[in-house]
């Protein structure tokens, strides 16, 4: 025979049942292993005739939301001017008597959410983040610096040898690669 299983709400039902024939209410509380407040609760809300399941506990008011009619002029002031950013956008605004704008983030979001940045423009835009090893002579970086002719007429290679963690420069070593000419032009 299985065991009887009893929702949430058959609990808080039958204590507020119980409750009504208790003459020891916090004798009453302590059987069901809840406090006193959440005891009176139940049974006002048992009273009122309220659903005794839980209630969700998100806010129904959200109090720092953009109001919608300076969403507005943000986004009428970028289509007036598409080349413009959140900050500039922001400045204008504040500059023109309004007081209610947000900061320049905020601004950012709200042109994000309209479509007026692209998520592949944004890339362009970011910083370039160099990595880097962590100590000394874990990795070395090799380059060609570019060419020159020399004096002699022999073109020189600079290759570079540095260090990736100090930025060191280990080698600097010259490669020289020498030009023939003959009577027809530069040899191949």
């Amino acid at each position: 025979m299985p065991w009887e299983s009893k929702t949430v709400e058959k609990l808080r039902r039958e204590f507020v049942l119980a409750a009504k024939q208790s003459k020891n209410f916090s004798a009453l509380c302590r059987e069901f292993h809840i406090t006193r407040k959440t005891g009176y609760k139940w049974l006002k809300r048992y009273k009122q005739n309220e659903s005794l399941s839980d209630r969700p506990h998100c806010v129904k008011v959200v109090s720092n939301i953009t109001p919608i009619h300076v969403e507005e002029k943000i986004t009428a002031l970028r289509k007036e001017n598409p080349g413009w950013g959140a900050k500039t956008i922001q400045r204008v605004l504040i500059n023109e008597g309004n007081s209610d704008i947000p900061c320049v983030k905020t601004v950012n979001n709200i042109l994000s959410r309209n479509g007026f940045i692209s998520p592949e423009e944004s890339l362009k835009h970011r910083a370039f983040i160099r990595f880097e090893k962590d100590h000394c002579n874990e990795m070395w970086q090799t380059d060609f610096k570019g060419e020159f002719l020399t004096k002699n007429n022999k073109y020189c290679y600079p290759l570079t040898i540095l260090d990736d963690h100090s930025r060191y420069s280990i080698k600097i070593k010259r490669i020289i690669y020498i030009i023939f000419y003959n009577r027809t032009g530069p040899a191949d």
